[in-house]
């Protein structure tokens, strides 16, 4: 039996009418309180809640929605394999040989097989949303794409915790649950709130999914968002030459490296002294203080040391019309 299945009931099956005459609809949490008090209310997973409370809302039927869901993560798995197969550079040439690189390293593996498979995922696929060759799956943007499908992808393949396509399916309603209450209080968006808000959500997306897939309670999830975000609370987002690409590549690696930490202490049992929703304000509070110039504007940071300014004039010169990434 899979980690993911022990112990756990799976929300009810009829879409809309329980067998106790109610429903789910009215029922949409915006805080993680909540999303925690609802699971409990109805004995069941995040992925199970945001599965039928998807069907209620939207219509269709839970089967539909998972395929939906299925299909993301298969062009993920696509991603990786493309990512992991090639060293072309990317749009702005500033990396696409990273994957790679790492991925056939046979000495330094310091994060151990799971660790390592995790951050390898994550540089193919932000890789290769910077070839701009094949698709990706926003997460909760492109730049932040890597950190949720690393940690998915990489447990998946562990032969030695059996977890099934369907559980790394569900595991993504959990994520998206996740990034429905931070966009609500805060934002997911580094042009509004700076990439605590873009690699800060997809690890602690990242970090709930792993939680649940390892068979963690929806409070232990809750705390595992916390421990994210208050690590990464006030981070910039200064991409060099307004291109994804640096440092937004390599954030992700560090991202997916964050998500697996606090999983592992929220699954141990250790609790976030800040409570999440409090902790989401003030990441919220930050993001409105922090400087225009940190928000995807290319003009504080990283974006404006002298390495970063020589390339942004070579490449002015050399393709003077060359269009920017978005």
């Amino acid at each position: 039996m899979a980690v993911w299945d022990k112990g756990r009931k799976i929300c009810p099956k009829a879409t809309t009418n329980r067998e106790d005459g109610t429903n789910m609809k009215g029922n949409q949490p915006t805080t993680f309180v909540e999303l925690v008090q609802l699971c409990k209310k109805f004995d069941c997973r995040i992925s199970d809640f945001a599965l039928t409370m998807g069907a209620e809302m939207s219509g269709k039927s839970k089967d539909l929605l998972f395929e939906e869901m299925r299909i993301l993560l298969k062009t993920d798995k696509l991603a990786v394999e493309y990512g992991l197969s090639t060293s072309d550079l990317t749009r702005g040439s500033l990396a696409g040989m990273n994957a790679k690189l790492l991925a056939s390293d046979q000495h330094y593996r310091l994060l151990g097989p799971l660790g390592h498979r995790a951050i390898c995922i994550a540089l193919a696929i932000v890789e290769e949303n910077a070839r701009g060759k094949h698709p990706i799956v926003t997460c909760p943007t492109c730049g932040a794409a890597g950190v949720l499908p690393a940690i998915i992808i990489a447990l998946g393949e562990d032969k030695s915790l059996h977890i099934s396509e369907e559980a790394q399916v569900m595991s993504m309603f959990t994520a998206r649950s996740v990034q429905g209450i931070i966009a609500s209080v805060s934002s997911v968006s580094g042009a509004k709130h700076g990439c605590q808000a873009e690699i800060g959500s997809a690890a602690a997306m990242a970090a709930a999914a792993c939680v649940e897939l390892l068979g963690g309670t929806s409070e232990m999830c809750a705390h595992a968002v916390a421990l994210v975000i208050k690590s990464l609370e006030g981070l910039v987002c200064d991409p060099v030459a307004g291109y994804v690409e640096i440092p937004c590549i390599k954030r992700n690696a560090f991202g997916a490296v964050t998500a697996l930490a606090s999983a592992s202490m929220a699954l141990a049992g250790i609790q976030s002294f800040i409570p999440v929703d409090e902790v989401l304000v003030s990441m919220k509070q930050i993001g409105e203080d922090m400087d225009e110039k940190y928000k995807e504007t290319s003009k504080g940071g990283l974006a404006i040391t002298k390495t970063a300014i020589r390339y942004e004039a070579e490449q002015k010169k050399a393709q003077p019309f060359k269009a920017k990434q978005h």
